[in-house]
């Protein structure tokens, strides 16, 4: 059991660290310092955190199965549904603070077109995943367990939210991401997937968001971008 709750210990750490990597980084932007990145920095730094995420993925499968059983030991009866609401709260706050009036990053046919690739994206990425692996649930209820599709869109609204509103306060990135671990982790205390699968489809949202911004930067590259200087 010690080495158990060791294991455990360590990829808390390990998350814990590519998330305040991520916020640092959201940080850095909104001081809008003047200088120019390379396009390999700019790659590392959106893909570090993914990275970490789905090494954890790797690094837990084997013990999947211990988690499940700390999980029957410690909190059986766990049983709530506000994750199936909670994954959309960062893209509703973009969507309300756009219809009030605050300004964000992107002019408003921006953001939905980034919101609608992404959207796209990730769940042909996380469907095409669930049924080729065929992955059983941790309760025997079906076998499309892996990446959690629930995390993988928690964690596409929260880059979703990031993108926009991250340099105009990072408030937004923190009440993004924590929502989305939330989401995260009520799906492991559901009993509805393994840890490695909530790993997997955070790291699988991030990339789809990042995917999906890119993307619509090219499609509406005549659009004028407001930096974060504009806002301040």
């Amino acid at each position: 059991m010690n080495s158990i709750r060791g294991k455990i210990s360590i990829n808390i750490v390990l998350i814990c660290l590519a998330v305040f990597n991520r916020l640092h980084v959201v940080a850095q932007d909104s001081t809008c310092q003047a200088y120019a990145a390379t396009d390999n920095d700019q790659l590392l730094r959106k893909t570090f955190v993914p990275a970490c995420l789905l090494a954890g993925s790797m690094a837990t499968w084997h013990y999947r199965k211990d988690f499940r059983d700390l999980r029957n030991k410690y909190m059986p009866g766990f049983c709530h549904h506000y994750d199936d609401y909670l994954q959309y709260a960062p893209a509703a706050l973009v969507f309300s603070l756009k219809t009030a009036g605050v300004r964000g990053k992107y002019n408003t046919k921006r953001t939905v077109v980034s919101y609608v690739l992404s959207s796209f994206i990730m769940a042909g990425l996380t469907n095409s995943l669930k049924y080729t692996s065929r992955v059983e649930r941790p309760d025997g209820s079906a076998r499309n367990s892996f990446p959690s599709g629930h995390t993988a869109n928690a964690f596409m609204n929260a880059s979703f939210l990031d993108h926009e509103y991250g340099n105009r306060s990072l408030g937004y990135s923190v009440f993004g991401y924590t929502a989305a671990t939330i989401t995260a982790m009520t799906r492991q205390f559901n009993n509805r997937h393994w840890v490695p699968d909530i790993l997997a489809g955070a790291a699988i949202g991030m990339l789809s968001a990042e995917l999906g911004n890119y993307l619509a930067g090219k499609i509406c590259k005549k659009d004028r971008k407001r930096t974060c200087c504009v806002l301040l």
